[in-house]
Order: C-alpha cells, then structure tokens, then sequence
C-alpha cells in the first residue's frame, strides 16, 4: 500500500463511521430516539456498534473480543478509530497506541485530560480508564 491509498483508506468514512455519524448528528438534532427506532438493534449488537441510550448495546467491560478477532494469532493490530464514535468511558486489556494521523482529539485517560493533535502519540496501558472523543 503506498502513501495515496493509505490516505484514501484513513479518509474515507467506513460503514461503522457513517452510522455513528448519522447517529451524532440525529443527537445533535434532538432527533436521537427518532434515529434509535429505525435501528434493527439485533444488528447493531451482532455488528458491536454503540448506541448509549440503549443500554443493551454497551457491554458492560470491553473485552479483547469485542475488538479483536480472538482467532488471528497476531500480537499487533493496527485500526483506524472510528470517527463519531460514541465517547465511552472504558478500559481493555491490552496496550493502545494511539496516533493522530490527522485532525485532533480529546483524550481522558485515569482523569488526566490531553488534547491530542496531527502528530501526537500516546500509549495507554491495560487496565486504565480512558475516554476519547474524535471528529
């Protein structure tokens, strides 16, 4: 893969972007409960898709598997994070590595608050409360 469709794949909006895109915008718009009652929410489950007014959607710990294919052997993943994800406060069990590429976020992670911007880099070990909100 070389730099321009690397761009490409970071800058085009996947299905999971789009639906929490449609999601932030329908609460955005008060519309949120309007948005959540077109949902098969069977689907967003089975899809791990969040919604956080709908409780069943939000497991109660994140567990390697609600990330990770637990049978691909491999000790490094590399994701791009989910632009309009919901903004959860949730720990895991393995190191993230988070880089911004491009644009900025906020970080909270064990109560310390970073504004991450185009270039940064962090590390968060296991077991440590993060939240983090990107757009």
């Amino acid at each position: 893969m070389d730099v321009e469709e690397l761009r490409h794949q970071i800058y085009q909006f996947n299905d999971e972007e789009l639906f929490y895109k449609e999601q932030y915008e329908a609460r955005e718009a008060g519309q949120i409960y309007a948005y959540i009652a077109k949902q098969d929410i069977q689907e967003v489950i089975r899809r791990h898709l969040l919604i956080p007014e709908v409780k069943e959607t939000i497991p109660p710990e994140f567990k390697d598997s609600f990330f990770f294919d637990m049978a691909d052997k491999d000790s490094i993943v590399v994701q791009k994070h989910n632009r309009y994800s919901p903004a959860l406060i949730h720990s895991h069990t393995f190191f993230e590595l988070v880089y911004v590429y491009d644009g900025k976020c906020t970080q909270e992670i064990s109560g310390q608050t970073i504004s991450m911007k185009t270039g940064d880099f962090c590390v968060i070990p296991p077991f440590c409360r993060a939240l983090y909100f990107c757009l």
